[in-house]
């Protein structure tokens, strides 16, 4: 389960069906694929692994990213990982980035976050990021598989 990072922490889980077959999906989101879909990604090894460290950057502001692969998932119908932000802006948190394979054959892939902001300067953007947070996972995220 995610972490609670304490309180006020703002959580939220997506999920899409996707029109991907199963191991094809868990492939591009185990190869950085789906943050590339709303980052420039730099990371210590090219596929995601326990303790790999990922940068990532928006490419039109000066901010930069930083987490931390916490856990792995590699079960016969799910594929995915968490990630954990490193100190710096603007939230601290974590992540969990599934892919499913459901009773009936559906794929699904599933998003699901808890976060606050790092510090109170980005506190006071808290509607900002939680709207830019929000964008990122339908426009990006949700749809890097599908």
């Amino acid at each position: 389960m995610l972490v609670d990072a304490g309180a006020p922490a703002t959580r939220f889980r997506h999920e899409v069906l996707i029109d991907a077959p199963f191991h094809a999906a868990g492939e591009r989101l185990m190869s950085w694929e789906v943050q590339r879909s709303a980052f420039r990604v730099r990371s210590s090894v090219p596929r995601v692994t326990p303790g790999a460290i990922v940068e990532m950057s928006p490419g039109v502001l000066p901010l930069r990213f930083y987490c931390r692969v916490t856990e792995v998932i590699d079960e016969p119908n799910r594929i995915g990982f968490v990630s954990a932000a490193l100190p710096g802006p603007p939230e601290r948190g974590e992540e969990r980035f599934v892919v499913e394979r459901r009773a009936g054959g559906e794929v699904a892939f599933v998003i699901e976050a808890i976060s606050r902001p790092s510090t109170r300067a980005w506190a006071i953007l808290g509607v900002l990021l939680r709207a830019g947070q929000e964008v990122i996972t339908r426009v990006c995220y949700l749809r890097a598989l599908g």
